[in-house]
């Protein structure tokens, strides 16, 4: 009856528990009130060993899954409040007591995975497959061995799962994952290209895969992201590694094309010392077309301009080279003419805030000597009191000396 009893009441407890904690009043201070129980169960255990009485060790060991269930709504509840080392605390009491209680496992795996201790949540995850290996608890497990990098053991698992069902996408571009991250990069490919032909976001997969793999198929991969916009993050790596392609493969006018589109989102130093050597060795009219415009719109760094200087080739005829030496050396002189300029603004600002200093502390130096003055002021109107005190007492007393000298003649 005792034992039924505790079982009824065991979702009762977690609830109040759980409630509990839901104000706010944080994991720790209950863990502290479930110290007692432990004490209380480690007693009892010591009994029952040393009695041998079965029945009492059968009551034990319900005793420590329901303390474990205590320690697992602890762990809950601080999960909710995103408590995680908490969480980690209370379901490692729990498995103290009961080393094989999934939902302690469960909820600490959670937890450190959000403190990215991926390698730990895996341990925990394959522990419960051991008792349990559901389907769920196999994905959960190739989804944290990826985190981990741990990508062969992920691999494994995956294909395991693709074989119960391989229409699930997700589960073979994970796979594709762990394949490229071990570097069969080839077999990587083949998964995202059968993905994308599904229909799947994976541009960047196919880039990936396919300069790994060094497939011939690359470029036309690097066109398709580039026009895709799937990844919008990377779409300037893709354009100059395109770019640098249709140089390699001399398709100059695909390679122009490109960098007009990636100067239309502005000029950076970088960019145009990447594309003058290419430029004015193919279009110098062009390229110094661009470099004007350029120069129009932005200022650039001493360090930039001399390495562009640097870029100059030889075989470039001598009125282009004249004409791309000339716009370096105007840009150099308005930077430096800049440079000037926001000197000498620097130098007044300083000099106008020296004189704000001063006037602030002439300011403050008035007001000192003003309340100096209403202290003085203020110290004679005291002694004028005091004095006019000290006049009125002395008369007071020569009044009454001439009181009682009246009266003494009376008598």
């Amino acid at each position: 009856m005792q034992i039924a009893q505790m079982r009824k009441s065991r979702t009762a407890r977690g609830a109040k528990l759980r409630a509990g904690l839901g104000v706010k009043l944080g994991a720790g201070l209950w863990l502290c009130l479930v110290l007692g129980l432990c004490l209380v169960l480690s007693l009892a255990l010591s009994s029952c060993a040393t009695s041998g009485d079965k029945d009492a060790a059968r009551e034990v060991t319900i005793q420590a899954g329901e303390l474990a269930d205590i320690w697992a709504e602890l762990g809950a509840s601080a999960l909710e409040l995103k408590a995680y080392d908490d969480v980690i605390v209370a379901t490692t009491k729990a498995l103290d007591v009961v080393p094989t209680h999934v939902r302690s496992l469960m909820l600490r795996a959670q937890a450190y995975k959000e403190k990215k201790l991926y390698s730990e949540a895996y341990d925990d995850v394959r522990a419960i497959i051991a008792q349990d290996p559901k389907p769920e608890y196999k994905r959960m497990l190739a989804e944290y061995a990826l985190f981990a990098n741990r990508h062969k053991e992920a691999q494994q698992i995956l294909e395991e799962l693709i074989l119960a069902n391989p229409k699930n996408k997700d589960l073979r571009y994970n796979r594709g994952l762990s394949l490229l991250e071990q570097g069969k990069a080839a077999e990587a490919l083949e998964v995202f290209i059968e993905l994308h032909e599904l229909g799947d976001k994976v541009v960047s997969q196919l880039v990936d895969a396919a300069k790994a793999a060094d497939d011939p198929r690359y470029p036309s991969y690097l066109e398709l992201a580039v026009s895709s916009d799937q990844e919008p993050k990377r779409k300037k790596e893709y354009q100059l590694d395109l770019i640098a392609y249709y140089e390699k493969e001399k398709r100059v006018e695909d390679a122009v094309k490109l960098w007009d589109e990636l100067f239309k989102k502005g000029y950076k130093g970088e960019d145009l010392v990447t594309m003058l050597p290419f430029g004015l060795r193919e279009k110098p009219i062009w390229a110094l077309d661009v470099l004007e415009k350029a120069l129009e719109k932005k200022s650039f760094k001493a360090d930039e301009i001399a390495k562009m200087k640097k870029l100059v080739p030889k075989s470039l005829d001598d009125a282009y080279k004249q004409s791309f030496i000339e716009l370096l050396d105007m840009s150099e002189e308005k930077a430096l003419l800049k440079k000037k300029e926001a000197e000498k603004r620097l130098e007044e600002a300083r000099k106008t805030r020296d004189l704000e200093l001063e006037m602030e502390r002439d300011l403050e130096e008035e007001i000192e000597l003003e309340d100096e003055v209403e202290l003085d002021d203020e110290s004679d109107e005291r002694d004028s009191r005091d004095a006019g005190a000290g006049r009125a007492s002395d008369m007071s007393a020569d009044d009454v000396e001439l009181d009682d000298a009246s009266v003494g003649e009376q008598n």
